[in-house]
C-alpha cells in the first residue's frame, strides 16, 4: 500500500507573512513557485535561502513590449504608422520616409519596414543619415512626383534594401540636389543592394555641377532594370566607383558626359541598346598659351595659373583633337622655379609640432564642416571654400609657428576683408569665427598631448589663431618678422629696411602712375593695398628664403584663372612694379632714391645690406611683373603627338569623359529596351558595336566578356572562343614587330 508524504506548503505571500522558524532539516514548500526552503532549527522562513541548485544571479533582462524600446539615433518608418508619432520606436513609428527624414540628423539610421511606400518626393536625405529597409524584395519606394528625383542625397549619406520603382526622364532614383545644397561631398554617398525598376528613368545620376568637394558617389550591388532608361549617370565631372551593378534593358548601361568618369568593376549590361558609352570632355577648366611654334608631344605652355593634370584633355584653338598630359612639369615663373622656405634649422620641437598640426588637417577639415551643420542647422554656406579655407588657416598657422612671425596668420585672417569674402563679413561672422574657435581648440587639444600650456609651440599657436580672428573682426595686428635661425646679418637688414621704406615704396608707385598715366582710372585705394601686400611678401621671401609668398601675393591678380585688371591697367601694373623694383633694390643698400611722391621720404637709418641682397629684391619683383604678364608655366608632355601649333596659340584643359571598367560582362547589347523582344529566343540580335561608344573625345577603358564568350581588351585586342584565335590592331602591330626581323633574315 502506497504512502503520501505531503510536506508543509503554502503560498509564497502566506510563508513571508507567517514567518515561522523551520525545524531542522524541515523542507516546506510555496505552491505558486513551486521554491523550497529547508530549515535549520534557528532562522525564521524570510531570513532562510531558497533550495536547490542555482545560478549566480545576472542583470535583469529587457522586460515589456520590444516594439516600445528607444534606441538612440534610430527611427522607424512602417506602414502601420503615422507621421504624427515620434518614429523613436516601432510602435511609434512614421508612415512616410519623408517624415523620418525630415527630423533626421547626422547619425540617424532610418529602418523602413516591409511595405510599399509612395512618397512625396525629392527626399532631401540630410548628411550622415542612412536609409535601411527591410529587404530589396519588400520594401518598395515610388515617387509621388514620378518625373522628379527620388532620394537627394549628401555627403556621407547611405541607401541599402529597398527597390525604387516607376521613376520616370528626366528623373533619376538617387541624385545630388539639384539646388547645390550638397555642399561639399567628403565622404560619398552609398547605396547597396537596391534596385532600380522603371521605363525611361534614371538609377543614379551624379551631376558635379550640384555638388562641391569630391562630386562622387559610391555603389555596391544596384542594379538597374530600367526599360528604355539610363543605368548609371556621371556628368560635369561627377564620378563614381561601382562594384556589383547589373544593368537589363537600359537605353545606356552606363553614360559618362562632359567630364563625369567612373571606375566599374564585377558588373555587367544585359541587353538594352548601349553598354559603356562616354561622350565628349568637360567644359575648360583651365587654360594657358602656347610658347613658341611647336609640333610632337612636348610643349612649354604660358599663361598658366593652375599646374596641368595628368590625364587631362588639351585642346589646341583651331584644332577638333584632344591630347592627353603625360607628365607636366613643376611650376615656373619665365626661368624661375617656384620655392618655399626652409625649415631645417629651426628646433626640433617646433617642426614636430607643425607636423602635429598638418597630420590633423584633413580630418579637422571634415570635422568643421560637420560643426558648423550641427551647431548652426539653418546657416546656408559654401562647404567647398570653407574646408579650403580652414586648410589655408591650418597651413599658415603651423609655418609662422616655426618661423616665429604672423605673417601668415595675419594675411589668412585680413583676406576675409576683401570684396569676394563679403558674405562671410555681412551674413557668416559669427558663425566663422566659432569654426576657427573650433578648430584652434581641437589642435592646442592635439598639441597638449605632447607640450605644456606654457611651451612655445603651444602659446604660438594659440597667438597665431588670435590673429587670424582679428583679421576677422577688422582688429589692427602689428606684422611681425622675427629672424629665423642662422639667417645673416645683410639679409635681416634687408628685410628691414623692405618695412621700415613700405609707406615710400607705395607713394612712389602712386607717383609714378600719376606721371606716366595720368589718364588712367584706378582705385588708388586699392593700390595702396596691392603694393603693401607684394612689399610684405618680397620681405618675407628674403627673410625666410623661398619666392612662394611673392608669387601668391601676384596670385591675388587673378580669379578662377582670369586676370582682373583691364589691359590699360595691365600696362600701367608691370610698369609700376618694374618702377617700385628699381626703387626697393637701391633701398636695401640705402643708395639715395629721386623720389617722386613728396609725402614719405626714404628711410637710410638701418644698416645697409648688400648688392647680393638687392638683386634678390630684383628677382623677386620680377616674379611679380612676369605673373602679371604671363602667368605661370609647365612643360607638358603628351601621349599623342601634336601637329605644327603656332607661338601664342590658346590650350585649353579639361577633364575626360572617361570609364574605366575591368571584368565587364556584356549580353546581348544591342538587342533592345524591350525585354519581350530582346531575349535571344523572342528574336533579340546583339550589335557587338553597341557595347562599347566613345564620342567626341570620350574614352573608354576596359576588359569584358560577351555572350559568345569572346574576350576583349580594349577595341583593339580580342580573343574569339569559338575559333580560339587572336585577332585586332594591338595584336597584330605585335606580331608584326615580332616576325619582321625574322622575314628580313630569311630575305637575307
Amino acid at each position: 500500500m502506497a504512502i503520501n508524504i505531503q510536506l508543509r506548503r503554502g503560498t509564497a505571500q502566506e510563508w513571508s507573512t507567517v514567518n515561522p522558524v523551520l525545524a531542522l532539516a524541515e523542507m516546506c514548500i510555496e505552491t505558486d513557485t513551486n521554491l523550497f526552503k529547508i530549515g535549520n532549527g534557528v532562522s525564521t522562513w524570510n531570513l532562510l535561502p531558497y533550495g536547490g541548485l542555482r545560478g549566480y544571479v545576472g542583470s535583469t533582462g529587457f522586460t515589456g513590449s520590444i516594439g516600445s524600446m528607444i534606441v538612440a539615433n534610430v527611427l522607424y518608418v512602417s506602414k502601420s504608422g503615422n507621421d504624427l508619432n515620434n518614429g523613436l520606436a516601432l510602435n511609434t513609428s512614421k508612415l512616410t520616409i519623408k517624415a523620418a527624414v525630415e527630423i533626421a540628423t547626422y547619425g540617424t539610421t532610418i529602418f523602413v519596414k516591409s511595405g510599399d511606400y509612395t512618397e512625396d518626393n525629392p527626399l532631401l536625405v540630410p548628411e550622415g543619415v542612412s536609409i535601411v529597409g527591410d529587404n530589396l524584395r519588400t520594401v518598395t519606394v515610388r515617387p509621388a512626383n514620378i518625373t522628379q528625383d527620388l532620394f537627394w542625397v549628401k555627403s556621407a549619406c547611405y541607401l541599402e534594401q529597398m527597390t525604387f520603382k516607376d521613376h520616370e526622364a528626366p528623373a533619376a532614383a538617387v541624385a545630388f540636389p539639384t539646388d547645390g545644397s550638397a555642399g561639399v561631398i567628403h565622404t560619398s554617398p552609398y547605396v547597396q543592394n537596391c534596385t532600380s525598376m522603371t521605363t525611361t528613368g534614371t538609377g543614379m545620376r551624379v551631376n558635379g555641377n550640384h555638388a562641391l568637394g569630391l562630386k562622387s558617389m559610391v555603389v555596391d550591388a544596384f542594379t538597374q532594370y530600367n526599360q528604355g532608361g539610363i543605368g548609371i549617370h556621371m556628368l560635369n565631372r561627377g564620378n563614381t566607383q561601382l562594384v556589383s551593378v547589373f544593368t537589363i534593358c537600359t537605353d545606356i548601361a552606363f553614360l559618362c558626359e562632359s567630364g563625369g568618369f567612373c571606375s566599374i568593376t564585377n558588373s555587367n549590361s544585359s541587353f538594352g541598346n548601349f553598354g559603356l558609352k562616354a561622350d565628349g570632355v568637360s567644359t575648360a577648366l583651365y587654360q594657358g598659351t602656347v610658347n613658341g611654334t611647336t609640333a610632337g608631344r612636348t610643349f612649354t605652355v604660358d599663361n598658366l595659373v593652375v599646374k596641368p593634370n595628368v590625364g587631362d584633355a588639351v585642346k589646341f584653338t583651331g584644332f577638333a583633337d584632344y591630347y592627353t598630359v603625360a607628365t607636366s612639369s613643376a611650376f615656373t615663373t619665365g626661368a624661375t622655379n617656384i620655392t618655399y622656405p626652409s625649415f631645417s634649422q629651426e628646433a626640433s620641437g617646433l617642426k614636430n609640432a607643425r607636423n602635429i598640426i598638418l597630420d590633423s588637417k584633413s580630418k579637422l577639415q571634415v570635422d568643421t564642416i560637420d560643426f558648423l551643420n550641427e551647431t548652426y542647422v539653418n546657416l546656408d554656406f559654401n562647404q567647398f571654400k570653407c574646408s579650403r579655407d580652414v586648410g589655408y588657416i591650418i597651413d599658415a598657422v603651423a609655418d609662422d609657428l616655426v618661423l616665429n612671425t604672423n605673417y601668415k596668420s595675419r594675411l589668412a585672417g585680413i583676406s576675409y576683408q576683401r570684396a569676394t569674402a563679403s558674405v562671410v563679413i555681412d551674413d557668416q561672422l559669427t558663425e566663422t569665427i566659432a569654426a576657427i574657435n573650433f578648430v584652434k581648440t581641437k589642435i592646442l587639444a592635439i598639441l597638449a598631448v605632447n607640450y605644456a600650456v606654457t611651451d612655445v609651440e603651444y602659446t604660438r599657436t594659440a597667438a597665431n589663431f588670435n590673429i587670424v580672428i582679428a583679421g576677422l573682426n577688422n582688429t589692427a595686428t602689428t606684422l611681425v618678422f622675427n629672424d629665423p635661425t642662422g639667417v645673416t646679418a645683410n639679409i635681416a637688414n634687408a628685410a628691414d629696411i623692405l618695412q621700415a621704406n613700405k609707406n615710400f615704396l607705395i607713394e612712389e608707385g602712386i607717383a609714378y602712375i600719376t606721371a606716366n598715366f595720368a589718364g588712367l582710372t584706378y582705385n588708388q585705394t586699392k593700390c595702396r593695398q596691392d603694393i603693401s601686400f607684394i612689399v610684405d611678401a618680397v620681405t618675407y621671401d628674403v627673410l625666410y628664403n623661398g619666392n612662394s609668398q611673392t608669387a601668391d601675393a601676384a596670385d591675388e591678380y587673378y580669379s578662377s584663372g582670369t586676370l582682373q585688371i583691364e589691359t590699360s591697367e595691365k600696362t600701367a601694373t608691370i610698369a609700376t612694379f618694374n618702377y617700385i623694383k628699381s626703387v626697393a633694390s637701391a633701398c636695401v643698400t640705402n643708395t639715395v632714391v629721386t623720389a617722386l611722391n613728396i609725402t614719405i621720404t626714404q628711410n637710410t637709418a638701418i644698416t645697409a645690406a648688400s648688392s647680393a641682397e638687392a638683386l634678390l629684391v630684383t628677382q623677386l619683383f620680377d616674379i611679380v611683373v612676369n605673373i602679371i604678364e604671363n602667368a605661370y608655366t609647365s612643360i607638358i608632355t603628351l601621349e599623342e603627338s601634336a601637329p605644327n601649333i603656332a607661338d601664342n596659340t590658346v590650350v585649353t584643359f579639361h577633364q575626360y569623359s572617361l570609364i574605366t571598367a575591368s571584368g565587364h560582362t556584356f549580353e546581348f547589347v544591342g538587342s533592345g529596351t524591350n525585354v519581350n523582344t530582346a531575349l535571344p529566343y523572342l528574336g533579340g540580335v546583339p550589335i557587338t558595336e553597341n557595347q562599347v561608344v566613345t564620342t567626341n573625345g570620350g574614352k573608354v577603358y576596359f576588359t569584358g566578356t560577351d555572350q559568345r564568350g569572346d574576350f576583349r581588351i580594349g577595341e583593339d585586342f580580342v580573343i574569339n572562343q569559338n575559333t580560339g584565335t587572336i585577332s585586332g590592331r594591338t595584336f597584330t602591330k605585335s606580331l608584326f614587330a615580332v616576325m619582321t626581323p625574322y622575314i628580313l633574315a630569311i630575305g637575307d
